[in-house]
């Protein structure tokens, strides 16, 4: 923090009027360290390289509190911009900072008693999934690395056993999720294999016991038919069911990675 700026901030937010760059009120507002935290190395120098060079802006105005709150948002939204388009190649980190946006509303009604790391494989099982397999083969996606710098995260989190653990219920997910009908060669069986394989994950979400996730498996395929033909029909409803409910809402979060 560099005191004089932090000062003239201050000023400007109990309305007076003072100049500075925006090069001086990015090194205030971007929050480096917290943005970039369990990035990888390479991918820290590009963001420290960008951030250097935002913090270099010698454009200078008058500042006023509403034009210094508008300034700061759009420095904010640069920076974001910035790591959202050069973190393609780091898929964990993308992944799991989208899951953390996703969970910033409690998603899915009657889970809320699960807690958040259960709820964070889960999903993060399926989305990684479906960037795998319809991934352009041409692209070389590295799902092994992914799901090594997934496990080593929790690992980092808790304890390696910890680790170990949720890495093969993740394991056994995705082994679930090729059973499932539906594939990648149009629109509607894409949406089928989604919403099959979001019954799933929801299922072992509320508990992991390999009876109960027999018994969800087994009825996926018609319930995600039911589902996908209300969703294309315009008949589904929010709000009548909750599984219904939570079952769209995890398809809508994973869909986007597809597309």
């Amino acid at each position: 923090m560099d005191f004089e700026t932090a000062l003239e901030m201050q000023k400007i937010c109990t309305g007076e009027e003072r100049e500075l760059t925006r090069g001086q009120i990015a090194a205030e507002v971007i929050e480096f360290d917290s943005l970039t935290k369990n990035f990888r190395p390479e991918m820290v120098e590009e963001c420290k390289k960008f951030f250097e060079g935002m913090k270099a802006d010698e454009s200078r105005k008058a500042y006023d509190v509403d034009s210094l709150m508008e300034e700061t948002e759009h420095l904010k939204a640069e920076f974001q911009q910035f790591i959202r388009e050069h973190r393609d190649d780091d898929v964990f980190r993308m992944i799991y900072d989208d899951i953390g946006d996703f969970f910033q509303t409690p998603p899915f009604e009657g889970l809320d008693n699960i807690e958040y790391g259960v709820n964070e494989v889960c999903v993060f099982s399926v989305a990684e999934y479906f960037i795998w397999k319809s991934e352009d083969e041409s692209r070389d996606y590295d799902h092994d690395g992914c799901r090594r710098d997934y496990r080593d995260n929790i690992a980092s989190r808790t304890h390696e056993e910890v680790g170990d653990h949720w890495i093969e219920v993740f394991d056994s997910l995705q082994t679930r999720y090729d059973k499932v009908a539906g594939g990648f060669d149009d629109e509607h069986s894409l949406k089928l294999k989604i919403v099959g394989c979001c019954i799933i994950a929801l299922a072992a979400i509320r508990d992991q016991d390999e009876f109960n996730l027999d018994m969800a498996q087994a009825g996926a395929d018609a319930k995600a038919e039911t589902i996908v033909c209300a969703m294309e029909d315009e008949t589904y409803i929010e709000g009548e069911s909750s599984f219904t409910d939570n079952v769209v809402r995890l398809f809508k979060f994973v869909y986007d990675y597809c597309r």
